[in-house]
């Protein structure tokens, strides 16, 4: 039987058979595309050890290292991560955790951390910025202080898990675009006291915006949620009955100031049997609005309401007739109206003005009309304009 043997690369412990030391024969004449793919079914330890020479290392450069978990819980565990920055740059999986040991080894500060901990070393958590293909990464207790964008730049991220960070009482932002296979839920953000930015477009993560409580999300400024939160920005209605009590539900977190919600807007469904297309109508032309199946919030000065609207292409309307660019429902106002001798009356008095100027085609209506009644709009509005042509004429 042959005997073992101990040999330390990039700071990992190798135990492996003598006989394993070279490749073989047959093994010298395959490829590094084909050793990468052998060493595919190996984990990450498993292909460092396996690097014994030359070609073998340079099949593990390219080798895509599969989903096997590796934890970095040591100054060893990291500096064994270090070495796999240069040797497999595919690692695909990496958990950050408590480092074991001396206490005041830690990761080097990320931005705006706090200056006052003493420290012995510090371990630069950049370096996982080289594996570039990083699907996977979870923290959980690593000693992080700090804002460290690094962390929300890697293209093929499909899960970012974050568990009891040490450093919770910093995070204050939190930005993942494109990431669609990224999922959970956003209210698990929602105890960090200075997270004042939070945007997951484009995400699969999920949720209910009307989960949001007082204690929640409290220093938050701006937020932007996938249309596959339940009110995230895009989110589209099933039906138009929703979304008054939707409104009254959200009330609290939209009268926070700033307005976390000011660029927040929603659709009524394309399948929604309350949907209908401008082309029911045979009178609709290209100065003829689209029906208004477009939902936002109102701010006249301290008064927040909501309202239908249709924003689109710039419209030339008939003399006298205001042109349409955004063409909106009466507003749905959800405070009452300031008194005269308030100290924001003034402002909201200006800024009404400039609502109510967009509220022409759909007067009167504080929702989208009937597929009928947009008919007889249409027809109402052509005839008005061939009237006012003629006397002009």
């Amino acid at each position: 039987m042959p005997h073992s043997m101990n040999q330390t690369i990039d700071g990992l412990i190798a135990n492996r058979p003598a006989t394993m030391a070279l490749p073989s024969a047959a093994a010298a004449d395959t490829s590094t595309d084909e050793l990468a793919i052998v060493f595919g079914f190996l984990g990450p330890e498993d292909i460092m050890r396996a690097r014994c020479c030359k070609k073998w290392s340079e099949a593990a450069k390219k080798t895509i290292v599969p989903l096997t978990e590796f934890v970095v819980n040591s100054e060893n565990r990291y500096n064994a991560m270090e070495a796999m920055t240069r040797a497999l740059p595919n690692l695909q999986k990496i958990i950050l955790r408590k480092l074991e040991g001396d206490p005041r080894i830690r990761y080097l500060d990320g931005e705006d951390a706090d200056d006052n901990l003493q420290i012995d070393e510090d371990l630069d958590i950049n370096v996982i910025s080289s594996f570039t293909k990083l699907r996977y990464l979870e923290i959980c207790r690593a000693p992080l202080d700090g804002i460290y964008p690094m962390l929300f730049h890697f293209r093929h991220l499909e899960m970012l898990e974050i568990y009891s960070p040490q450093g919770q009482d910093t995070l204050e932002q939190c930005a993942l675009y494109s990431c669609s296979n990224v999922e959970g839920d956003f209210m698990d953000l929602a105890k960090f006291p200075h997270l004042w930015k939070l945007c997951l477009l484009e995400t699969s993560v999920t949720g209910d915006i009307r989960d949001i409580g007082s204690d929640d999300f409290v220093a938050l400024q701006e937020l932007d949620l996938p249309d596959a939160v339940y009110g995230g920005c895009l989110h589209k209605f099933q039906h138009i009955s929703e979304v008054p009590a939707f409104m009254e539900e959200i009330y609290c977190i939209a009268k926070r100031n700033p307005p976390v919600l000011g660029s927040c807007y929603w659709h009524l469904s394309g399948n929604s049997p309350d949907n209908y297309d401008m082309t029911v109508s045979d009178d609709v032309d290209d100065e003829t609005p689209e029906p208004p199946f477009d939902v936002s919030l109102v701010h006249a000065g301290s008064r927040l309401g909501w309202r239908w609207s249709w924003k689109g292409d710039f419209i030339n309307a008939a003399p006298g007739e205001p042109n349409f660019e955004h063409v909106s429902c009466e507003v749905n106002w959800l405070d009452p109206e300031p008194k005269k001798d308030s100290g924001d009356y003034e402002l909201y008095s200006q800024e009404l003005k400039q609502i109510e100027k967009e509220i022409n085609f759909f007067k009167g209506f504080h929702e989208p009309p009937t597929a009928e009644r947009y008919k007889q709009l249409c027809r109402e509005h052509k005839r008005k304009r061939r009237r006012q042509t003629y006397l002009i004429n």
